[in-house]
């Protein structure tokens, strides 16, 4: 009991203090940036944002009211022209459509007309280039018979000349051997083939210079025949230069835009003729 009477002190708990640190400045507001002012843009225009088939609409109709304005202008300009002709001709002028019929039926009566001598020249052209290419054939061909000839006369003349080299080396043999044979002779016998070798080199330095003016002669002759049928070729083509030209009758004369060709002009007589029949 009294154990229980006895009261205990209270004990003193640790109570939580703030700590004791130092505020911190408040953060400064940071200074807003200078927008710059920007240019005002220009409006879009209308067309940009338009369907492209209303565009297209709008396009074909200026373009067909430009050519209904082409079309009224041309007109006004025919009528025009129609009236200022009328006057002339009640003023007493002449139609000049009459002229230019007579005008266009006297040209086709000289293309007719020139029709026939223009296929002459064309045939002259086309004979004296036959004749030239035959002439350069037949020249060829002479070449060619000379070159020949010049071998075979070339090659009996070597025959000939080798017959006699042998002849004659057997001759010198059967001569050695007669003077092998008889010691009283001998000299006469040295003397005898001693002029035989003379005789031979003679004859074959003769031949050989025979041989060579032969043949300067015979080249000298050629030459002199090929250069005159050379300057026959050239008189007979300048002289076909300066008479006849070429003609082609698929070409135009590049007189006017709507000519046509003497191929095409034939080709129209033709049928003008068999719609005529």
């Amino acid at each position: 009991f009294e154990e229980s009477q006895v009261q205990k002190a209270p004990v003193k708990t640790t109570q939580p203090q703030e700590f004791n640190l130092t505020k911190p400045k408040p953060r400064p507001l940071p200074v807003p940036e200078l927008i710059p002012e920007e240019e005002k843009h220009k409006p879009a225009p209308k067309g940009s944002y338009s369907a492209y088939k209303a565009e297209a609409k709008i396009s074909s109709v200026k373009l067909n009211n430009a050519a209904i304005l082409r079309q009224e202008a041309l007109y006004h300009r025919q009528v025009e022209e129609e009236l200022q002709r009328i006057e002339q001709l009640v003023q007493g002028a002449r139609d000049s459509s009459s002229f230019l019929q007579w005008q266009q039926e006297m040209r086709d009566k000289d293309l007719q007309e020139k029709l026939p001598m223009m296929k002459q020249k064309h045939l002259e052209t086309r004979i004296s280039e036959e004749n030239v290419a035959l002439v350069r054939k037949q020249v060829a061909e002479n070449n060619q018979k000379a070159a020949q000839l010049k071998k075979e006369e070339t090659f009996q003349l070597m025959q000939k000349y080798a017959e006699k080299r042998m002849q004659e080396e057997k001759e010198l043999r059967d001569l050695v051997q007669q003077v092998a044979k008889g010691h009283k002779n001998s000299k006469a016998a040295k003397e005898k083939l001693q002029k035989l070798k003379q005789s031979i080199v003679k004859e074959v330095s003769e031949h050989n210079q025979d041989l060579l003016r032969q043949a300067l002669e015979e080249e000298q002759v050629r030459l002199c025949e090929n250069v005159k049928k050379i300057s026959e070729l050239h008189a007979a083509e300048s002289l076909h230069h300066d008479k006849t030209t070429r003609y082609d009758d698929t070409e135009t004369a590049s007189h006017q835009m709507g000519e046509m060709s003497m191929a095409e002009l034939k080709q129209r007589l033709v049928l003008l003729k068999q719609s005529q029949q």
